[in-house]
C-alpha cells in the first residue's frame, strides 16, 4: 500500500475519535482529506473493497453525530463508485462549518469584550468613590481571566491615571510594557506618568526612548517639553516645543510652552 493510502487509512479511523471529543471540523476535514487521496491513487481492488467500507462506515458516523446535525441537518449520502459526488457534498459540508466556526468565534470575542468594559465599568466606579484598594483587587481579578490581554493592563493603569493614583497606575503601565517593549502609546503613558509623580529624570527618557520609535510625532515632543518646564530645564523646554512645532506649526499648546519657556529664560 503506497504511502498516501496509508495516510487515508490513518485519516479515517481518526474520525471517530475526533467525533467523541467533539471536534466536528477536523473529523470531516480528515473525510475530505481521506477521500481525495483515494480519489487520486489507483487502487486494486483489494484496496478499494476496504476504502469502500471505510468510506461509508464514516458517512455512517458523520450522519449519527448529534453536534454536525444540530450546524448541518442534511444527511450525507455515499455510494460505492460515486466518491466525486461525495466529495462535492463535503466541501459544501465544511464551507457551512467553516462559517459557524467564524460566527462562533465572532460571538465569543464579542461576550469576552463586553465582560471586559463590565468589569472596567465596575473598577471605573470603585475608582471614583475614593475605594482604591478593592479597585486594585478587583482588576487583579480581572487580569487573571483576561490573562492574555495586555491592553487591559494599559485600560486600567490609564483609569488610575484620570483619578491622579500616580503610583498605582505606573505599576500597571510598567507591567504592560513587560509585554510590549517598543509600544509608543506606553512609552508615552508612562512617561506622563512618570512626570506626574516628579520622576523628571526618568519620565525624560521614556520619551526620548518614545522618540526613537516615533520621531515624528509632535506629541511626544510637547510631552517631553513638560517634563522640563517642570524640572525648570528652559533651554530644553523651548527647544522640545520648537520640535514639536516643526511638526506641527498649528500645535497652540507648544507655542504657549515656548514663549513660556524663552520668557523664563530671559528671568
Amino acid at each position: 500500500m503506497s504511502t498516501e493510502l496509508i495516510k487515508a487509512r490513518s485519516a479515517l479511523a481518526g474520525i471517530g475519535t475526533l467525533l467523541k471529543q467533539e471536534k466536528v471540523l477536523p473529523a470531516v476535514l480528515a473525510l475530505h482529506d481521506a477521500l481525495g487521496l483515494i480519489i487520486r491513487t489507483p487502487l486494486i481492488k483489494s484496496e478499494r473493497s476496504e476504502f469502500e467500507r471505510s468510506l461509508e462506515n464514516a458517512v455512517f458516523r458523520l450522519n449519527g453525530d448529534a453536534n454536525l446535525r444540530k450546524i448541518y441537518p442534511i444527511l450525507l449520502k455515499y455510494t460505492p463508485g460515486e466518491e466525486t459526488e461525495l466529495q462535492a457534498m463535503l466541501r459544501e459540508l465544511l464551507g457551512e462549518l467553516q462559517e459557524n466556526a467564524v460566527q462562533d468565534a465572532r460571538r465569543l470575542l464579542a461576550e469576552r469584550e463586553q465582560r471586559k468594559q463590565e468589569g472596567l465599568a465596575k473598577g471605573r466606579q470603585l475608582i471614583l468613590s475614593g475605594r482604591y484598594d478593592p479597585a486594585a483587587q478587583f482588576f487583579d481579578k480581572m487580569l487573571k481571566y483576561f490573562h492574555d490581554d495586555q491592553e487591559l493592563k494599559v485600560d486600567i493603569g490609564e483609569l488610575f491615571l484620570e483619578a491622579e493614583q500616580f503610583d498605582r497606575a505606573f505599576e500597571y503601565l510598567v507591567d504592560s510594557m513587560r509585554n510590549s517593549p517598543e509600544s509608543v502609546h506606553l512609552l508615552n503613558r508612562i512617561g506622563m506618568g512618570l512626570r506626574k509623580l516628579g520622576k523628571c529624570s526618568e519620565a525624560e527618557k521614556c520619551f526620548q526612548q518614545a522618540l526613537k520609535l516615533s520621531a515624528d510625532d509632535e506629541r511626544l515632543f510637547f510631552n517631553l517639553g513638560r517634563v522640563y518646564v517642570d524640572c525648570a530645564d528652559w533651554d530644553k523646554a523651548a527647544e522640545a516645543a520648537s520640535q514639536a512645532l516643526t511638526l506641527n506649526p498649528n500645535l497652540e499648546q507648544a507655542q504657549k510652552m515656548r514663549d513660556f519657556a524663552l520668557r523664563k529664560k530671559k528671568h
